[in-house]
């Protein structure tokens, strides 16, 4: 499996853990990265997303860090991002989103 896909099937794992309830979801840590990298993504692709659950998520982590901590996490979700592009081209990555997230 390429990275891209493993990228993408922790993406629907993160988003089905949250709609389930069923296990504790992730952190804070990953939420934060994770709203970064599909904030980027949104920007990038010709996308629109329609759940913005992720957001009102972090957006109740970010009381609970600091800036120098929430900060340096977002860039890495940006950089992520970045490096599946980089990899893969922003078409391929975009087209996966796409595919991935329907309802985006």
């Amino acid at each position: 499996m390429n990275n891209s896909k493993i990228l993408f099937v922790a993406i629907i794992l993160f988003f089905t853990t949250i709609a389930t309830g069923k296990e504790k979801g992730p952190d804070c840590v990953d939420i934060i990265i994770m709203e970064a990298l599909l904030a980027t993504a949104v920007e990038a692709c010709p996308l629109k997303w329609v759940d913005r659950g992720l957001s009102s998520v972090a957006a109740k982590c970010l009381p609970t860090m600091d800036e120098r901590v929430s900060d340096p996490l977002a860039e890495q979700g940006v950089d992520r991002f970045m490096e599946e592009v980089r990899s893969q081209g922003k078409a391929q990555v975009c087209s996966g989103l796409v595919k991935d997230f329907p309802k985006a």
